[in-house]
């Protein structure tokens, strides 16, 4: 066997044998645990049962070209609160929201929520400029 024959093999078993350590320790962490009410943990039954739903609606025919729906703050579904805020909207030439106002507001947790969220909407550029009320919608939902 040459040197350089020899250099390839070493080298070959060297990077088998990396492989092989290397998916052991990758399968090795990739196990499943099966977890039972006998096991000590505590075992749901089901998911919850109440959950908080919340949207984006409007009066007016314009809808946003994109955007995410508000967040629905976990105390208030904890409370199983509910409320309505009310915002008027600026459109800049991009599409962003520029300014927004609060109108009306049933809650702080609403409104400080709503007021994040309309930094994810994204209207027509063609609306630049123009104003006009969103309102966000915040309901609970509850499983039976």
């Amino acid at each position: 066997m040459t040197a350089s024959s020899k250099r390839f093999s070493s080298i070959y078993h060297w990077l088998t044998a990396c492989g092989l350590a290397f998916f052991l320790l990758a399968a090795s962490g990739c196990t499943t645990t099966t977890v039972s009410a006998r096991s000590g943990f505590e075992v749901p039954s089901q998911g919850p049962t109440v959950r908080g739903i919340a949207r984006w609606t409007t009066d007016e025919k314009i809808h946003p070209a994109m955007g995410v729906a508000p967040v629905y703050p976990e105390k208030m579904i904890s409370r199983e609160k509910e409320g309505e805020v009310s915002l008027e909207v600026m459109v800049r030439n991009t599409g962003q929201v520029a300014m927004v106002r609060v109108i009306d507001s049933t809650n702080d947790y609403f409104r400080e929520s709503a007021i994040a969220g309309t930094r994810g909407i994204l209207y027509d550029p063609t609306l630049a400029g123009q104003t006009f009320v969103v309102k966000a919608v915040y309901r609970i939902q509850k499983r039976p």
